[in-house]
């Protein structure tokens, strides 16, 4: 299992890690061995002749904690992507396909996916479908109920990765996951995961590639003035965020397909009706699947938002998602009246918005 205990990885350097390739066939093959050398690129290590019925042996102490990949010419297939941490044996055979024999981040993660992801993502997909159906014959307190359903498995799921990230590093499982989940952290947690990471494998780049994604949303962070935008309501009012007259500005990034954004809503209405336009002004940016977006208009209406909407492609190229760096639903950013970022962040800092709105 994977959240177990893992063994640390320097002990795994003092380990030898040996790779086989064993050509069981009748003739000689080429084979390239790749390395990655960038975050989702590999680069030539090693090009190899093997005769008939013939078997090599490379030895690598100094990488152990790296993936690697084995294509032959031939075929021009790749062996799955597999981490050379022990001993791995790789077999070509008359059928000119690949086998990977040893311990491989291929077989872990498959293990992974059948045991953990696959359910909840099933129970995720089976609730996506029901509340399509019902939001198709106008059901939306129906449809909701499927939403919140499908959250739920998010959740689980996302507890479950966060789980294997955080137990001690033993192999590219975690950097994959971790990759995919630090978004969502605060700052603090990100940052402590980030050099527990860098002080196991030094700098990698997996490691290079996450900072630089965190210094792109730090370009839009707190203390940064945005550059100020003016577009038009799904109402068809203008909405020029310079010429707003009000102390504090509210960005709400959300989608109506978002279920942390939709649980979000009650907090957002006792801000929207505890302060006046002159204190605070909210303008929701929501990201859709369609332009104009039918379930968006219809959960307004149903929970009687008030403030300021817009709307936008979930997946355009020139969006003001795109420009702010959002990279998960919701976000939320608190500007004063230069427009500068005092806060940004999901869900967790409406209550510090609340408390500094309360302040005089």
């Amino acid at each position: 299992m994977l959240v177990g205990t893992l063994g640390a990885v320097s002990s795994l350097t003092a380990v030898a890690q040996n790779l086989t390739i064993q050509n069981t066939t009748e003739k000689p093959i080429t084979v390239q061995v790749e390395v990655m050398g960038g975050y989702k690129s590999m680069q030539p290590f090693d090009s190899l002749t093997i005769a008939a019925k013939g078997t090599v042996t490379l030895n690598r102490k100094k990488l152990p904690l790296t993936f690697y990949r084995v294509i032959t010419k031939k075929t021009e297939e790749a062996v799955r992507d597999f981490i050379w941490e022990r001993d791995v044996a790789v077999v070509f055979d008359e059928s000119s396909k690949f086998t990977v024999k040893g311990s491989t981040l291929t077989t872990e993660w498959d293990d992974f996916n059948k045991n953990m992801v696959l359910p909840l993502r099933n129970k995720l997909v089976a609730n996506t479908i029901e509340n399509q159906k019902l939001l198709a014959v106008g059901d939306t307190l129906g449809a909701e109920k499927y939403m919140l359903k499908s959250n739920q498995a998010i959740g689980e799921l996302n507890k479950q990765l966060d789980s294997i990230i955080f137990t001690p590093r033993r192999n590219f499982i975690d950097f994959y996951l971790l990759a995919g989940r630090w978004r969502a952290w605060s700052k603090s947690v990100c940052n402590e995961q980030l050099q527990a990471y860098a002080g196991a494998w030094g700098n990698h780049p997996f490691h290079e590639a996450i900072m630089d994604e965190i210094k792109k949303i730090e370009s839009v962070g707190e203390g940064v003035r945005i550059r100020p935008f003016k577009t038009t309501s799904i109402e068809d009012k203008e909405v020029n965020l310079s010429e707003i007259k009000s102390d504090y500005i509210l960005l709400d990034f959300w989608g109506s397909w978002c279920g942390p954004c939709i649980k979000a809503i009650p907090e957002l209405q006792n801000l929207y009706t505890t302060f006046d336009a002159s204190r605070l002004q909210i303008i929701g940016i929501a990201g859709e699947n369609e332009v104009p977006s039918a379930p968006l208009r219809a959960l307004l209406k149903k929970k009687d938002i008030g403030w300021t909407q817009i709307e936008e492609l979930r997946l355009g190229d020139k969006t003001l998602a795109k420009q702010l760096n959002i990279t998960f639903y919701p976000t939320y950013f608190l500007l004063d009246k230069n427009l500068k970022i005092i806060k940004r962040g999901d869900s967790r800092i409406l209550k510090e918005v609340e408390e500094i709105l309360r302040k005089k």
